[in-house]
């Protein structure tokens, strides 16, 4: 069975793909970016034959994926630039010698359409930075000299591209976060302050027509004769020791 199926989360897609037998002849796979309009995009690739040496900006279609799956993670970056989130992916296989190839009369594969973003369900999104800072991507913004102290200085800056880069949605994310928090939070409760300060000025100042009552202290031996007087009574010993003849 031929198959080919594409998933994303709001920053990286993936794409595998299946034959369901083995492709005699098949040298490895070039996989294309689709856009709505049709344009397709050959994906950066890593890997080169033996003898041949790495070089900025080749593609799959030169040096072919040689398994059943592959990463894009320039989707996302594409997707700032233009304002696309939606893409396919196409599978072609790839015969010949390296250096020369050409694709196969094997019919190429076509995934379905993803949309880069954080949604995984109608109530529930995931978001992801891109913590991995051992790429070429960060190693060019460096200059191409990574280390630890200038990308320490590189991320400092709070408006600093790289590290917005780096952030990803995160930090929207997080801000948005806040922002639902405080919208779903009770109305701050009204101030207690006025009731508090009317009801001491009752206390302060009886109502018109009623008693007002005033403690006067209690002399010291009053207070003395008032506890004797509620005072529990001593128990009388029922016994008297004898006196020494």
């Amino acid at each position: 069975m031929q198959n080919a199926i594409a998933f994303c989360d709001n920053d990286v897609v993936v794409v595998a793909w299946s034959y369901g037998q083995k492709v005699e002849g098949c040298m490895g796979f070039a996989v294309y970016r689709v856009d709505p309009g049709g344009v397709e995009t050959a994906l950066p690739s890593m890997a080169v034959f033996p003898g041949f040496t790495p070089k900025r900006g080749q593609t799959t279609a030169s040096f072919p994926v040689q398994k059943f799956y592959w990463k894009d993670p320039y989707a996302r970056l594409v997707a700032e630039k233009t304002g696309n989130r939606r893409f396919r992916y196409k599978i072609v296989p790839l015969a010949g010698e390296p250096g020369k190839l050409k694709p196969m009369t094997v019919a190429f594969l076509v995934s379905n359409e993803i949309e880069i973003g954080p949604t995984v369900a109608p109530k529930w999104r995931a978001f992801f930075n891109r913590g991995l800072i051992s790429t070429q991507r960060v190693s060019t913004a460096l200059g191409g000299k990574p280390a630890k102290g200038a990308l320490l200085a590189a991320i400092a800056p709070k408006g600093g591209k790289l590290r917005a880069s780096l952030a990803g949605d995160m930090i929207p994310a997080l801000l948005d976060f806040v922002r639902r928090a405080r919208a779903a939070a009770p109305s701050t409760p009204p101030s207690t302050s006025s009731a508090t300060t009317s009801s001491s000025r009752r206390s302060k100042a009886p109502a018109s027509g009623s008693t007002s009552f005033s403690r006067t202290p209690m002399p010291a031996t009053s207070r003395a004769r008032a506890r004797s007087a509620t005072a529990t009574p001593r128990r009388e010993r029922a016994w008297r020791r004898p006196r020494a003849s």
